[in-house]
């Protein structure tokens, strides 16, 4: 969430930590619950890292902002993926 926050910085969108926050907050609440691209990758299904991860690594790239850590995530879901 903080380098979408920087993406979106970039952009001279700004978004409150209190938003980062009570989206991260609500993330931690969902114990027991699958998320969609935890089901497509249990099911065999393509991920949604085009929309979710890729997107943002790419406004990034062209706004100058690095993610490495979106780029660590994507190349692991990949890699899992595959296997």
């Amino acid at each position: 969430m903080t380098e979408a926050a920087d993406v979106a910085d970039a952009l001279g969108v700004h978004l409150p930590r209190s938003t980062i926050d009570r989206r991260l907050d609500g993330a931690a609440s969902m114990v027991g619950h699958e998320m969609s691209m935890l089901q497509d990758l249990k099911r065999g299904r393509d991920l949604e890292l085009g929309a979710i991860v890729e997107a943002v690594q790419e406004v990034g790239r062209l706004a100058g902002v690095s993610t490495p850590y979106l780029d660590i995530v994507s190349a692991l879901a990949r890699a899992r993926a595959r296997h």
